[in-house]
């Protein structure tokens, strides 16, 4: 049953959002058991569904993108002194990532520190593994795009650029730099998230990285991140699934 479980909520998401495309939007009402960036709780656990898109560098083609049957499950499972908080990235059982090239790589569990300082949702890794996270794909994120021990998100709305979530990306201009915005109705598999803080970290395309996006508010903590190659324009995240 485990392992069938997986595919039935991939499944029902996936018909979701393929047959209801004419249908109102809702807004999601948080559950007790989702993450809550600033009330985090053991037992507290997210779950998000993979997609991947094609040509980045094109606001024209937004929509190139599908979703996939793979799901990332996060969980807080251990409360620590100060505040901070273990997580735990796996993907579920049934997942077709677990299946395919580099499936050691993708079962391998992940796990770092969450917690609140300042205003800010931080998120620091436990290994030397610069790459220990799925959902935000690596530990860099700043001005300069270096790697470091830990990633800080500002909880507080950012007030001075719009963008807008539109198909897989953000219609923003490409830069290959660091931006921070905010996006009014955000709107992901038929949930409407409200406006949420948009972080764009193309600093490693400078010198041919993956750039990576970022879309999250205080309520439900990151509901869309997603990397992408600045070889091939292709890139791939997840969207937060609602119970």
């Amino acid at each position: 049953m485990k392992k069938i479980l997986p595919f039935l909520v991939v499944a029902s998401v996936l018909i979701l959002f393929s047959c209801n495309k004419d249908e109102a939007v809702v807004e999601p009402k948080l559950s007790d058991t989702m993450i809550q960036p600033d009330n985090l709780e053991v037992g507290q656990v997210n779950y998000y569904l993979r997609f991947e898109g094609e040509k980045y560098y094109d606001n024209s083609s937004n929509n190139l993108f599908s979703y996939t049957n793979d799901t990332l499950k996060i969980e807080v499972i251990e409360e620590l002194d100060g505040g901070r908080f273990l997580v735990q990235e796996n993907y579920t059982p049934g997942s077709e990532i677990l299946e395919g090239e580099n499936a050691e790589y993708y079962r391998e569990v992940k796990k770092y520190y969450m917690y609140l300082e300042n205003e800010n949702l931080v998120i620091e890794r436990t290994t030397d593994d610069m790459y220990s996270t799925h959902l935000i794909y690596a530990f860099s994120l700043g001005e300069w795009g270096s790697g470091g021990e830990k990633v800080e998100f500002p909880l507080s709305l950012f007030t001075e650029k719009e963008t807008t979530i539109e198909g897989w990306k953000t219609t923003n201009e490409y830069i290959e730099a660091y931006g921070e915005y905010f996006a009014k109705d955000v709107t992901l598999l038929e949930h409407n998230f409200g406006t949420a803080n948009v972080i764009v970290n193309n600093v490693p395309m400078q010198v041919d990285g993956n750039g990576m996006t970022y879309v999250y508010n205080r309520t439900y903590g990151f509901v869309r991140s997603f990397t992408y190659s600045w070889w091939t324009g292709g890139g791939s995240g997840w969207d937060l699934m609602v119970p």
